[in-house]
């Protein structure tokens, strides 16, 4: 993933993202930043990773949605990564639906006093590339901005996913709007 923070006139924040040097903090920071998802076998595995989606929460956070797709396990899976005010990485996670997933956009929605994220996209299963589902997830958001929990909510769809197939073809969803507190609009 890619993120970058920009000044109103358009310059870099340099109080935001990688130290340019991490000998020399007082040099300050790039205002940009790179996540490499890797795999859990090796997590500096050469990786393909696109984001697609952004929110900022209030207290500054950052979400970043996306893929991520390793030379070795050869299929995309979602990709959620999650930035401090700072634009330092304080979690990433993925989420496989049994296919090629692509996702999208993300948007949030409250449940009581639960923070819930809502992800779209696309999976399309590896014998059948042309054909491909809308592809949703609900994670639930908890913890310390410094030490976020992002998990699966099983309540939601089956173990926290739905995919919809429209027709035969490639159904791709890029958007998803939340409509009250519990209406998902994709």
């Amino acid at each position: 993933f890619a993120l970058a923070r920009y000044l109103p006139g358009g310059a870099l924040d340099t109080s935001f993202g990688d130290l340019v040097d991490s000998a020399f903090p007082e040099l300050g920071r790039t205002g940009k930043v790179l996540t490499n998802f890797g795999t859990t076998l090796d997590p500096e595995a050469l990786t393909y990773d696109e984001a697609n989606g952004i929110v900022v929460l209030g207290d500054g956070t950052i979400v970043l949605v996306g893929s991520t797709r390793t030379e070795l396990e050869g299929e995309n899976d979602f990709a959620i990564a999650i930035y401090d005010s700072e634009g330092q990485l304080v979690s990433k996670h993925t989420t496989d639906f049994g296919g090629d997933d692509f996702a999208r956009k993300l948007a949030l929605m409250e449940v009581g006093s639960q923070t819930m994220m809502v992800v779209a996209g696309t999976t399309s299963l590896a014998d059948s590339p042309t054909d491909a589902d809308f592809a949703v997830a609900r994670y639930t958001l908890a913890g310390t901005p410094d030490m976020p929990e992002v998990q699966l909510d099983t309540s939601f769809g089956t173990e926290g996913k739905v995919t919809i197939d429209f027709f035969e073809g490639k159904d791709d969803a890029v958007d998803v709007l939340i409509s009250g507190e519990k209406i998902i609009v994709v």
